[in-house]
């Protein structure tokens, strides 16, 4: 949440969420278009701070671990990157955000499977990682 307006007069209140691309209550979608299972989760997300709409400016921000963004997440990081560039005169700080936040998202995946080994030797054996 932003202590300052951000529009309409408005705090920017922000909720990221990562959904399974593969997940089998998100499949269906998944195999529909890249991103749907993303702004799937981000209408649930509105629906949750529903009551928050008067006071705040509420911005779901959807993605996949397979990498897809929500279309909602897509619009909002266009325009924080808009503001990084306006700000610091970096012509690629748009794509810098971008990539810190797909290098977290892999960064998450990598977790993800290394908790499911129980032992990272096991990593080693397959993937020859010595």
């Amino acid at each position: 949440m932003t202590h300052f307006s951000y529009k309409n007069g408005l705090p920017l209140v922000w909720d990221f969420t990562c959904v399974d691309t593969l997940c089998a209550s998100h499949i269906s979608d998944s195999i529909q278009k890249a991103g749907k299972a993303a702004d799937k989760a981000e209408d649930g997300k509105l629906q949750k701070y529903d009551e928050l709409k008067a006071d705040y400016y509420v911005v779901p921000v959807g993605v996949e671990t397979f990498g897809s963004w929500g279309s909602r997440a897509k619009k909002f990081l266009e325009e924080v990157g808009n503001l990084l560039i306006e700000k610091t005169d970096e012509k690629r700080a748009k794509h810098y955000l971008f990539q810190r936040l797909s290098m977290a998202i892999v960064r998450g995946n990598v977790s993800s499977v290394k908790g499911t080994t129980g032992n990272i030797d096991k990593l080693n054996e397959i993937f020859n990682f010595n």
